[in-house]
């Protein structure tokens, strides 16, 4: 599934990664909601829009939001990662100059190509990929923030307020809040039953 030669980029890709990286490490800052949880440690999620250009607001063209696509979107990610590592039990390779270092436990083990590498199903393996889990579930956590009472989802939420915008009960904002809790009953499904195996 992830081994395909016509998809441009794997899932762990480094450029992959450091995109996510980038746009985490701008829109933490850019939206205010995001604020109140940068000194909650370094495995927390934010707030997510679509790029740091965007000036959508979900009704005219002012200044852009986070979305609950995006944030959920970069749970998925993670997930996904870990899940590839987990079903080909592959060696956890940290691309060269790969930026959530704060994520990794200590490790001198490198790959020819200066990667941080642990072995797979190491201490450091298994300790960075719960971490990992972690790190993802606390995307989900905004997204918890941000629906109404009922469950309900907009398209985006306002980066002041955390009020939902745009279109409501948006398909597409559920589709991916589902597709990446669907991934993270995957991951926790196969890490179990690697690890009693």
């Amino acid at each position: 599934m992830y081994d395909q030669i016509d998809i441009p980029f794997s899932i762990d890709d480094g450029s992959v990664l450091n995109t996510l990286t980038g746009l985490i490490n701008d829109m933490k800052y850019r939206y205010p909601i995001n604020h109140h949880r940068l000194g909650f440690g370094f495995n927390t999620g934010f707030a997510l829009g679509r790029y740091p250009e965007d000036i959508y607001d979900g009704i005219t063209m002012s200044e852009g939001n986070p979305w609950f696509i995006s944030t959920a979107t970069a749970s998925e990610l993670l997930y996904k990662i870990i899940y590839k590592l987990y079903k080909y039990e592959k060696d956890l390779i940290i691309p060269n100059g790969f930026k959530i270092n704060e994520l990794i436990i200590e490790n001198d083990d490198e790959d020819k190509n200066n990667n941080i590498k642990f072995n797979y199903n190491s201490y450091e393996f298994n300790q960075t990929s719960i971490s990992l889990i972690n790190y993802a579930d606390s995307f989900l956590d905004v997204i918890r923030e941000h629906v109404d009472l009922q469950g309900h989802m907009s398209e985006q939420f306002n980066k002041y307020s955390g009020y939902m915008e745009g279109a409501e009960d948006l398909t597409w904002s559920y589709g991916a809040f589902w597709s990446s809790i669907r991934w993270r009953n995957k991951v926790l499904k196969l890490k179990n039953e690697r690890e009693n195996k």
